[in-house]
């Protein structure tokens, strides 16, 4: 039987310091790295010394986790335009997921989502409005263009996550409507009892991202140390299920707290014939 075989990914900041000094330190330890523009106001003012211009170089693929403070009563709109200029900020990097904690209200969500599919949902649309329209595809519109370009920006690619204010089940139909993409949190199944996202209906060809670490509490994550064997056991059912090739992020934020998880995960994946690359 063919061995299984998964991307290896970590969050952006496992050490005190800016997105460029992370990566470094992560280059030679993962495959791909998530850009964690968890606070909004302060990604905006990120300039280059922060996401320094050689970090494209570094042959490491990424994502995007999208702020975790989005104010959702500004309205959709709001916050789209705000997370198109949030990725101006990293466009160069090609980052190729984008994750999104969903709004409790699923018309909000419904709404982001068309804008986002308006918009990025065909390869090459978004320039050729544009085009339309008369703007050159310079300055503070076209920064985005080489993402648009791309075609990685339409629907599957932006990934919902179960969080502990929405664990999917309610904005499911929205989901599939909208061909949305899925980051699985193992962690948020275990501490707020979300079992029920498990049988939801093509689950499973949608997750894209999982976040793996051993517990949340208090908001805060511990490595895989603190993984019991119910916890065990389902990284292992989810791993069974979903594709082979996705990437998995071990989501802790402390370098010795990483280094050592990883240590664990690949001797259990080693047992399960199952790779990380």
């Amino acid at each position: 039987m063919n061995r299984k075989f998964f991307q290896l990914a970590a969050p952006s900041y496992v050490i005190p310091g800016t997105i460029g000094d992370n990566c470094l330190v992560l280059k030679d330890q993962v495959r791909e790295v998530g850009l964690t523009l968890f606070e909004s106001t302060a990604c905006l003012n990120y300039t280059d010394k922060d996401i320094p211009r050689e970090l494209a170089g570094l042959n490491l693929g990424f994502h995007v986790h999208l702020p975790l403070d989005y104010d959702w009563t500004t309205g959709a709109e709001e916050v789209f335009s705000l997370t198109t200029r949030l990725l101006q900020k990293v466009q160069f990097l090609r980052p190729d997921k984008f994750v999104l904690h969903p709004p409790i209200n699923e018309k909000d969500l419904d709404r982001f989502a068309s804008l986002w599919t308006d918009r990025f949902g065909k390869r090459g649309r978004g320039e050729t409005e544009r085009r339309r329209s008369g703007e050159t595809g310079s300055g503070k519109n076209g920064e985005i263009t080489a993402l648009e370009r791309s075609g990685v920006l339409k629907g599957q690619n932006l990934l919902v996550e179960n969080i502990d204010e929405n664990d999917l089940t309610g904005c499911w139909d929205v989901v599939c409507a909208k061909n949305l993409g899925v980051c699985m949190d193992l962690g948020h199944i275990l501490a707020y009892n979300q079992w029920s996202l498990l049988d939801l209906p093509t689950l499973w060809e949608r997750v894209r991202l999982l976040h793996v670490y051993g517990l949340e509490k208090d908001k805060k994550h511990y490595g895989l140390e603190e993984l019991n064997e119910e916890g065990k056991e389902l990284l292992r059912y989810i791993l069974d299920r979903v594709r082979g090739g996705i990437t998995l992020v071990l989501e802790v934020f402390s370098l010795a707290e990483f280094v050592s998880s990883k240590r664990m995960l690949v001797d259990w994946l080693h047992s399960w014939r199952i790779e990380l690359v």
